[in-house]
């Protein structure tokens, strides 16, 4: 129970440290956030897709199950990252259609995560509501910091 609230504590901390608008570097810092942060989910998926999965109760007990969290969560989280990276540098002009796009896929998955509430209740706030509400901060400062 410890270290739920642990984990607990540390995504809330995650979720809030997009946050504190109002500096000319701002959307810099957003970006770089959101990179980090999809970087790291994806090295972590790419290097342990059993352990990433764990707290949501899903067991990869075959190649196969780890090869599709290596891909949908190494994969892309690391596909995610280097693209807000490109965002940043502003490469032919790319950078509010990336951001836009990366924002909208997280708010999409919050929603996913209202549906599934709606369906049946998680039996705690973390993992669920704690990727939640990373979700919809990152995904709110990325739309606030090109809007």
């Amino acid at each position: 129970m410890k270290a739920v609230r642990g984990a607990s504590k540390a995504c809330w901390a995650a979720s809030f440290a997009v946050v504190g608008f109002g500096g000319v570097f701002v959307q810099a810092v957003v970006i770089v956030v959101v990179a980090v942060f999809f970087l790291g989910m994806g090295l972590f998926g790419l290097a342990a897709p059993a352990a990433l999965i764990r707290p949501f109760r899903i067991i990869a007990d075959s190649s196969e199950a780890r090869n599709e969290v290596r891909a949908v969560y190494g994969g892309f989280g690391v596909a995610v990252s280097a693209l807000l990276l490109v965002a940043l540098a502003d490469a032919a002009g790319m950078r509010t259609g990336v951001v836009i796009t990366v924002a909208v896929s997280l708010l999409g998955m919050a929603l996913g995560r209202l549906v599934g509430r709606a369906i049946e209740q998680p039996a705690a706030f973390y993992p669920v509501w704690c990727y939640f509400w990373v979700e919809v901060t990152a995904g709110g400062a990325l739309l606030a910091s090109v809007i």
